[in-house]
């Protein structure tokens, strides 16, 4: 299988590639692109479609820490490059920042992988390029084609399912390995709408009914769940994971309601119109994971239900998060109404009288300055006053009938 690596490259950008080769050869070493690489470039040749790649992951066959070694000799080659160095796993990222966008290389060390137990982290130790190839997860993702040449390597019909259009698995016992690799595979299908190939999906489905990695947790998925909601059909790929049985990783509890994708489309809406600091895939990520505290949602509706007047219902809003109260609102139509009156209207009202109106009215400082301050800002939320004049006399009231007998 040819491939020209070439063509989706600019002229900077081959330097680098080239200084990269060069640096290996140096050492007698081989230096390989791989995964994604190699894969969109067969499918962008194959359907004429245009690619130009912003990260490329390179391989380094020659022994330990020979993929570092290639690193830090392109960084001294390139100083205005930001290193980063990950001896645990004998790879490293450069990063050009001047470009636009970004590129950056990962290099790595053609390396295996062993399991001390079925969802650790993997130990590595340095390999040949076929054994790195054979540690990867599905056949599409272990091309690899040595820089300078043309002829790609394919181990395991990775071509073959390309044209199936179809994920499939290296070999099995790699979702028992590491149930990351059992959302790469949802995630892969669904973006270029392939379908899981049958062995595949029957080994996915043994693995979650068994229960192996049953409560992994949110964090050691993070990564995983930050790529679902940072693609389009993010609701899709979830749905089609619960299908399967995946979101058992997170929690056997954690169950999506049908109107997840609506949910989602109403959350992008709210982050957007009240310019949240939280990220899309962040606050997708903390809305999933709210399915498993529903007591917060029924606890936080049976306190609005209770009040009955914005400066009640705004005393109950301020003790939660503002992503904590969107995420409520995406959930529940009973409680949006408050809360977008809430954040619209309530949460930023401007003060009819400040701290240092009442200075110069002769109040002193301190506690029962702010209590007056909480008092006429409740007054404002509940319609009892609309003005400076009125906010006066409603403090004038306070004193008479704080000095009344």
């Amino acid at each position: 299988m040819q491939l020209d690596l070439w063509q989706f490259f600019d002229s900077e950008r081959s330097h680098i590639l080239n200084t990269a080769l060069k640096v290996a050869q140096d050492r007698g070493w081989r230096i390989y692109a791989v995964g994604g690489l190699v894969r969109d470039g067969i499918m962008a040749t194959i359907n004429g479609s245009e690619f130009a790649p912003l990260d490329v992951d390179l391989v380094v066959d020659g022994g330990e820490r020979a993929g570092i070694e290639v690193a830090i000799a392109l960084h001294q080659a390139f100083p205005e490059t930001k290193l980063q160095i990950y001896d645990k796993f004998q790879t490293a990222l450069i990063i050009w920042t001047d470009f636009k966008p970004p590129f950056s290389l990962d290099i790595a060390t053609a390396r295996t992988e062993i399991y001390e137990y079925a969802g650790a982290n993997p130990q590595v130790q340095a390999s040949s390029i076929d054994q790195d190839l054979f540690r990867r997860d599905f056949t599409i993702n272990a091309f690899a084609l040595e820089i300078g040449k043309t002829e790609a390597i394919d181990l395991f019909g990775g071509y073959e399912d390309l044209g199936k259009t179809q994920i499939r698995a290296i070999r099995v016992g790699s979702f028992a390995e590491d149930p990351r690799r059992i959302f790469r595979a949802v995630r892969f299908a669904v973006r270029f709408g392939f379908e899981l190939n049958p062995e595949t999906e029957a080994e996915i489905r043994e693995v979650t009914n068994s229960g192996l990695h049953d409560r992994l947790g949110g964090s050691r998925l993070k990564a995983e769940l930050h790529y679902i909601f940072a693609h389009p059909k993010g609701d899709v790929m979830l749905r089609s994971l619960s299908n399967l049985g995946g979101l058992r990783c997170i929690d056997p509890d954690l169950n999506l309601p049908s109107d997840f994708s609506r949910q989602l489309r109403r959350l992008r809406r709210w982050l957007r119109y009240f310019k949240h600091d939280f990220s899309f895939p962040v606050a997708s990520e903390k809305l999933l994971l709210s399915y498993l505290e529903p007591q917060k949602l029924t606890q936080l509706f049976q306190k609005l239900e209770a009040s009955q007047i914005p400066s009640q219902i705004v005393k109950i809003l301020r003790k939660c998060q503002g992503i904590e109260l969107i995420i409520f609102a995406v959930q529940s139509e009973s409680l949006r109404s408050p809360i977008w009156e809430y954040f619209s209207q309530w949460l930023d009202l401007k003060p009819l009288l400040t701290g240092a109106d009442l200075k110069n009215m002769g109040y002193p400082e301190g506690r029962m300055m702010g209590n007056l301050l909480n008092q006429i800002r409740n007054a404002t939320l509940d319609g009892k006053i609309s003005n400076r004049d009125e906010a006066i006399a409603f403090l004038q009231q306070l004193d008479s009938e704080s000095t009344d007998p």
